[in-house]
């Protein structure tokens, strides 16, 4: 079961300007903010981070993720401005997740970027299964991404 959090009740994240220094704390917080709005989106964020230089658009992802997509760019509009915003405006209109990747190859390396994912899938891994085999695939998974990890800060 899902703790489900009303993101209305927790205030509009902080807008972005562009600032080099403000980005890791805006991208975490915003991060946070859009994970409220579907039990989905933090797997759809993953995948957007992943994705590296290649280009999202709508008509490649399943309904679902369309649908945050289309959420995350209604919540980028209102919370970027400057030149993050030109690249919401250039963006695919609903495309939060194109957009998401590229103020991430913007403001991130892809080496950090790839390094938070590893990390992100070690500290949040997706629930093991109760059965033996199932478990098993699961522990060696999360194993893998600890050694890559380790492997990339090497």
């Amino acid at each position: 079961m899902a703790l489900e959090v009303d993101a209305r009740l927790l205030g509009r994240p902080p807008k972005f300007s562009g600032d080099e220094a403000e980005w890791s704390d805006w991208n975490f917080q915003v991060r946070a903010y859009l994970e409220t709005l579907d039990e989905d989106m933090a797997n759809h964020l993953d995948l957007v981070e992943a994705n590296g230089t290649q280009r999202i658009t709508l008509a490649s992802l399943s309904p679902e993720a369309a649908a945050n997509s289309r959420r995350m760019f209604y919540v980028l509009t209102m919370l970027l401005s400057g030149a993050p915003l030109l690249v919401l405006k250039k963006v695919e209109r609903g495309n939060g997740f194109e957009c998401w990747r590229q103020l991430l190859e913007r403001y991130e390396s892809s080496t950090a970027s790839r390094l938070r994912h590893v990390l992100s899938a070690i500290m949040r891994p997706n629930s093991f299964p109760t059965n033996a085999q199932g478990f098993e695939a699961a522990l060696q998974n999360w194993e893998f991404n600890v050694q890559r990890r380790e492997t990339l800060t090497q």
